[in-house]
């Protein structure tokens, strides 16, 4: 065998071809490190095997914890006649060497038909580790609520492909997925709008735009999204959660109209686009803001937690006196500096819990943001470059590449409604990182203004999705390399009934 015959995604560091293999069988003996329980659930998962044997030294399949000579969350994987052999440097990387497994097996297993016995897996020799910590994708569930089950099924495509990252957008104009205790309207209100426009109306005066005459809606409540957030963990994923402020809230103002300006009618967005209502940042509205993010606080343990600061217009608060004389009694000097007034207190707020707030690259624009704050710069190089040179840690995910809501070819009569752009197959792959401490890594976006089912989404997502993995997970990968894995690897995908674009012949 060659490397390449492998076909795997991402593609390892080293891989050495052998050209034995192991069998596997029922009688088969599997031991796994005490640290290493959630690798040994990954491979019950795949196998329906379970650890049989406490002692690893005899063990036919051992997967154990070794730090010496690998880098965090990497790992050695060793498969020839006799044994299988994963050795992660962490909890993470033996999870990781898991997964690389389960794409040498027979695709059969991927698709949890009845296993037949035995089970032969092509002999190799890899090392192996991230290239960054941050391998993230952002699944938009406002625009289009998602249900909990396709979430689930999302965190196991993200873990097969070894991306650790789920950043969920909860709330904005056109629905609030989040129950927040002490505001019930925000979900009975809120995560309902009760019709969604036809088409694109970016061009279009509200006249002239039809509407399809269907509710649309849901939410998840805090026991469905304390679920996801341990199955994901189960999967060495962190879910960051995006409660977006202080724009993009008409879906709260329609709820409780007195966090707007009272300058529009509050209800929720029926189309896209961005919302000139915005909260009028009084000190109630400032502690409506603090008590959402207490709850969010319980719910996801991650370190980080978004508050966008994206898209904010400035009209109201212009139009506003009740904003103007808070800017007064502020000494604010215009609404820049209220926005980046506003940033300092959620992150002030955030840090006294420990956790590091997260926004898009406009919480830049008025000057300094906060110590500790997450940077995500998603319009462009200039963009990027703002973020560098602000200090911050940053995570990657211009639009050019890593907007996967954008069409896939350039023939848009052929392809399902998108927002506009194009970022093939190709341009995502031709992602790079800047060399930079500052830079955590990368993500890959999915807003769902035009993606109304998983169907959808999943079509939307892969085989895009590969070519993310790839990149992220290590430097300097050839896309010519990289599409011949992936004609193999597409069959894994089928198997696990992906609905994903077909490559392009």
């Amino acid at each position: 065998m060659t490397a390449a015959s492998y076909a795997l995604i991402p593609e390892p560091v080293r891989i050495q071809p052998r050209t034995d293999s192991f069998t596997l069988t029922p009688d088969t003996t599997v031991a796994v490190d005490p640290g290493a329980g959630r690798a040994g659930a990954a491979w019950q998962r795949l196998v329906g095997h379970a650890p049989n044997t406490a002692t690893t030294a005899g063990a036919d399949v051992r997967i154990t914890i070794d730090p010496a000579g690998l880098p965090a969350h990497g790992y050695r994987l060793t498969v020839d006649c006799d044994h299988i052999q994963v050795v992660g440097a962490d909890s993470a990387g033996a999870f990781y060497g898991v997964q690389t497994l389960a794409q040498l097996m027979p695709t059969s297993l991927l698709a949890d038909e009845r296993r037949s016995w035995p089970v032969h897996v092509p002999g190799v020799r890899i090392v192996d580790h991230p290239r960054v910590s941050w391998r993230g994708v952002m699944l938009d569930v406002a625009r289009h609520f998602m249900p909990k089950e396709f979430v689930l099924r999302l965190l196991d495509l993200l873990a097969l492909h070894k991306l650790n990252v789920l950043h969920l957008h909860l709330t904005d104009d056109q629905g609030w997925r989040i129950e927040i205790p002490g505001y019930p309207r925000l979900t009975e209100i809120g995560a309902w709008r009760p019709e969604t426009v036809i088409g694109h109306d970016t061009a279009l005066e509200e006249w002239d735009l039809r509407y399809d005459g269907q509710p649309h809606g849901g939410f998840y409540t805090a026991a469905e999204l304390r679920e996801i957030v341990a199955y994901a963990a189960d999967r060495f994923i962190t879910v960051v959660p995006e409660v977006d402020m202080p724009g993009h809230m008409q879906a709260a103002i329609a709820a409780y109209p007195e966090l707007g300006n009272g300058l529009a009618k509050p209800e929720v967005r029926r189309r896209w686009n961005v919302s000139t209502q915005v909260l009028n940042l009084t000190e109630p509205t400032v502690r409506f803001c603090l008590d959402v993010l207490d709850e969010v606080l319980r719910i996801f343990p991650s370190e980080f937690i978004h508050c966008g600061g994206d898209e904010v217009p400035r009209d109201e608060w212009r139009a506003s006196f009740a904003v103007q004389e808070r800017m007064r009694t502020l000494g604010l000097s215009d609404e820049d500096a209220l926005q980046t007034w506003f940033t300092g207190r959620i992150a002030d707020f955030l840090a006294e819990s420990g956790r590091r707030l997260v926004g898009w690259d406009e919480i830049l624009a008025a000057g300094p943001v906060p110590k500790g704050t997450v940077v995500m710069p998603w319009r462009g190089g200039q963009a990027v470059d703002a973020a560098l040179r602000s200090g911050s840690d940053v995570v990657l995910t211009p639009a050019e590449h890593l907007y996967l809501n954008y069409n896939q070819s350039m023939d848009v009569h052929a392809e399902p409604l998108a927002i506009g752009g194009y970022v093939p197959l190709e341009t995502v792959h031709a992602f790079d990182l800047p060399a930079s401490g500052h830079v955590l890594g990368a993500q890959a976006q999915l807003w769902t203004e035009y993606i109304n089912s998983p169907g959808l989404a999943e079509y939307m997502l892969f085989p895009r999705l590969c070519a993310f993995a790839d990149t992220v997970w290590r430097p300097g990968g050839a896309y010519p390399d990289f599409l011949r894995s992936l004609r193999v690897h597409v069959t894994r995908l089928d198997a696990l009934g992906v609905g994903y674009r077909p490559l392009d012949t």
